[in-house]
């Protein structure tokens, strides 16, 4: 008895400050009506109301907090005591709040219309759903995780709207409705509220932390389940999460990459061997669904110009590749790696490598005699000292044949010396010294 006389005291003493106070509000929800049991009780605080329970609570449910009748055994608003809420995604046990495994969206079910429940990575999640449709509150009111609608407050302007509770931020005043609206504190700017404010954050300076969250290699508690890097995977079959980083094992290692050399494209059977454009990595080698493989890649032997019936054999300029072999176009053939004319090419004259003399010339793949044929042989009878104008006729020594006659050179005259042999062509004043075998042409010994 003494100790409930004592709670009622220090009631009065807090309702008397309130009072003194006058009407500002600091919090953006108007407060709650008070029950009907408890009189003189703060409806924020339980009354126990003795061993039954609290005044007009069943037994069900026996003990208030504010204007409702809780479990706190069960409750995840007022676990074990009254105003205090389970984080999202935990559940309230023997007045402890424990974290809600789940298989579908449907055992996250909160009981709270407002709020959209979902099943993550085997943890449950709630965030306040679109004020529309199915999640809307009504008019005047705000959807708050772990609570339902709850009535905001009325406001004029945004200052209206100020108050320090620190889980609540960009207070704004909305001038359709007349209320205050708010979005729950976000530090880390993942979407969700910390914990301690009601929502599924456990940890609200890293964004990649909170319930329900996929578990990373980083050393980190990602889905904050309670235990670091529980389950976390690397991208690589090939790779373990070891101390927060992923480290594979050295027989997959290639440089920073994890691969199976068996398929990997950029390291096909060993490290850093790309396979070529159209060419996979099979069992270790570059293979080429179609066609060979070679150096650019997967190719048709047959019609593929660098790389003509076999890989590295390329065509020559103006040729084509027709069934694996270099074709050139028209009546053309390929000679040493070229296409010619085998009707006027001089080096190749009807057939390959079959060439013309000086003294003939390619005519329909023939070679022929632009001079004087002498005992088969093609000769100019004009200049040959063997066959000088005609076929057999043979200049003397120190002759030579010049225009079809044989002739020999004399003294020079004035102003030059003469020479033995020395001709003077069709430049009589101007004396050459030329050799026995060589003839004056055009003021010049040729050959």
């Amino acid at each position: 008895m003494r100790s409930s006389a004592l709670v009622a005291v220090g009631v009065v003493i807090v309702l008397a400050m309130a009072l003194s106070c006058g009407s500002a509000d600091s919090s953006l929800f108007e407060p709650p009506s008070p029950g009907a049991g408890g009189s003189g009780g703060d409806a924020s605080v339980s009354d126990s109301g003795g061993a039954g329970g609290s005044p007009g609570c069943p037994s069900t449910t026996p003990t208030r907090c504010g204007a409702d009748c809780v479990d706190t055994t069960r409750n995840p608003a007022h676990c074990g005591e009254c105003g205090n809420p389970c984080a999202s995604g935990m559940l309230c046990e023997q007045s402890s709040c424990v974290l809600k495994a789940c298989g579908v969206d449907g055992d996250c079910e909160d009981g709270l219309s407002c709020t959209m429940d979902r099943c993550q990575q085997g943890a449950c999640t709630h965030t306040p759903g679109p004020n529309e449709g199915a999640t809307a509150c009504p008019t005047g009111s705000i959807c708050v995780v772990g609570k339902g609608c709850v009535q905001s407050k009325v406001c004029q302007q945004a200052s209206d709207c100020m108050d320090s509770d620190p889980c609540t931020a960009n207070e704004k005043c909305d001038p359709s409705k007349a209320v205050c609206t708010w979005t729950p504190l976000d530090t880390d700017g993942d979407g969700r509220a910390p914990t301690i404010c009601g929502g599924d954050d456990c940890d609200d300076a890293i964004a990649a932390v909170y319930t329900g969250a996929p578990e990373l290699c980083d050393g980190l508690d990602n889905n904050c389940d309670g235990s670091t890097d529980n389950g976390a995977t690397c991208g690589s079959a090939f790779a373990a999460c070891q101390n927060g980083m992923c480290v594979c094992s050295a027989d997959h290692a290639c440089g920073a990459d994890c691969v199976d050399k068996s398929t990997s494209q950029a390291h096909c059977g060993t490290c850093f061997h790309a396979c070529p454009s159209g060419a996979s990595c099979v069992g270790g080698q570059c293979k080429c669904p179609s066609g060979s493989l070679c150096a650019g890649g997967c190719v048709d032997l047959a019609t593929n110009k660098d790389n003509c019936g076999a890989c590295g054999h390329a065509c020559p300029y103006a040729s084509s590749c027709v069934g694996g072999s270099c074709k050139c176009p028209g009546s053309q053939i390929l000679c040493s790696g070229q296409c010619v004319d085998a009707k006027t090419n001089p080096y190749n004259c009807g057939s390959c490598n079959h060439a013309c003399t000086s003294q003939e010339q390619c005519s329909n793949g023939n070679c022929i005699c632009n001079g004087t044929l002498c005992s088969g042989v093609c000769v100019n009878t004009t200049s040959d000292p063997s066959n000088c104008g005609s076929c057999g006729k043979v200049c003397t020594v120190g002759q030579s044949c010049f225009g079809g006659t044989c002739g020999s050179g004399g003294s020079g005259g004035s102003g030059g010396s003469g020479g033995s042999g020395a001709y003077m062509g069709i430049y009589p004043e101007v004396p050459l010294s030329c050799s026995p075998n060589q003839i004056v042409l055009f003021g010049a010994c040729f050959p």
